[in-house]
């Protein structure tokens, strides 16, 4: 048997064998090819993440020129402990004051003066407070709306305040004069609300042409109240949601009439309009604070507001036995009917 030779002879023609070629690979790399697969892979992907844009960018009061800080007191007779919103802070409204396509901003501070920034362009603006005559530097303010309240054309400024212990603030109308300053013409409007208000919004709701107001409040102790207080009816001085009705030029509360919920306290974080059985006629829903329910108004189309749970409480009883139905007063069925909810814990803007 002719065994093979471990090292045969060379070909004719052909070069001798060189020296061994080491391995481009580092040591120890050919050993662990995944290893080595999974960090490129890793270093791509996390190459690939710092190319992506970012959808926000934070721009420096240096850079815009929007300085403003809603700085709060060491008052140690109105704080948290006194004044349950103490820390829910001011209010921003964006609006074109100037009619420029620019969008403005105008901040409220809770004790300080407010500020009003018009925008010159590619996030620079300009503090035009005291040039426009809307820096309101008395306390409480809330709360801050733009609308064309007066339907010329130029965006006005509503500013929404408390009237508390030493914190004597009230709601002011700053009309826009169309050439950069304002006027407070709040009074004049019959805006001047001085109590626990939240936050203002203007809306159509009677389909007359012209803006009317809904007026969110709130209560500084919610233990003192409780949603089995809701009922319709006159609201006492300072308290409670109001709905007024734009006569003209002069707002008219409507509230009682509109059948909207009354009582000693509300307790509003948001409210908003809109059409939401299609209808053609605003409807209402406001957001409120800890035990009080939701509340949702459907716009009648007479001038009238409907909370629908109402309607369903009323359904209810008429199909309790008569001798049953007879113990609560046919006035008062709804409101005891909505109260008896509420304590069986009913929830919050819940539609049963």
């Amino acid at each position: 048997m002719k065994l093979l030779d471990s090292h045969p002879p060379t070909p004719l023609g052909a070069s001798p064998p060189g020296p061994p070629v080491a391995s481009p690979i580092l040591p120890g790399a050919a050993c662990c090819p995944v290893a080595l697969t999974l960090a490129a892979a890793l270093a791509l992907a996390g190459c690939g993440r710092a190319r992506e844009p970012q959808l926000f960018e934070r721009l420096p009061p240096e850079r815009t020129g929007v300085t403003f800080v809603n700085r709060l007191p060491d008052d140690t007779t109105f704080d948290i402990l006194a004044y349950l919103y103490y820390y829910d802070g001011g209010g921003v409204a964006v609006g074109d004051v100037n009619n420029d396509g620019l969008p403005d901003l105008y901040f409220t501070s809770n004790v300080g003066p407010n500020r009003l920034y018009l925008n010159k362009g590619n996030y620079r603006f300009e503090d035009v407070t005291e040039r426009a005559g809307v820096a309101d530097s008395g306390p409480w303010k809330t709360g801050v709306t733009m609308a064309d309240v007066n339907g010329d054309g130029f965006v006005d400024i509503y500013v929404s305040g408390v009237d508390y212990l030493g914190m004597h603030g009230h709601n002011v109308l700053y009309i826009n004069n169309g050439d950069g300053t304002f006027t407070d013409r709040t009074k004049e409007y019959g805006l001047d609300f001085a109590g626990f208000a939240t936050q203002a919004l203007f809306f159509d709701y009677d389909g007359d042409g012209d803006l009317d107001m809904y007026l969110l409040t709130h209560s500084p102790h919610p233990e003192r109240a409780s949603p089995s207080h809701v009922v319709h009816g006159p609201r006492p001085p300072g308290v409670g949601d109001r709905l007024y009705r734009n006569d003209g030029g002069h707002f008219v509360d409507v509230s009682e009439r509109a059948g909207l919920y009354g009582g000693a306290a509300r307790y509003g974080l948001g409210v908003v309009a809109s059409d939401l059985n299609g209808d053609g006629c605003p409807d209402l829903y406001v957001a409120n604070d800890f035990q009080e329910d939701d509340f949702l108004y459907i716009n009648n189309c007479d001038g009238t507001f409907t909370d629908p749970q109402d309607l369903r409480q009323c359904r209810k009883l008429r199909r309790l036995p008569r001798e049953t139905r007879g113990r609560v007063p046919s006035a008062v069925r709804p409101q005891h009917a909505a109260a008896q909810r509420r304590r069986r814990g009913g929830g919050a803007g819940a539609l049963q």
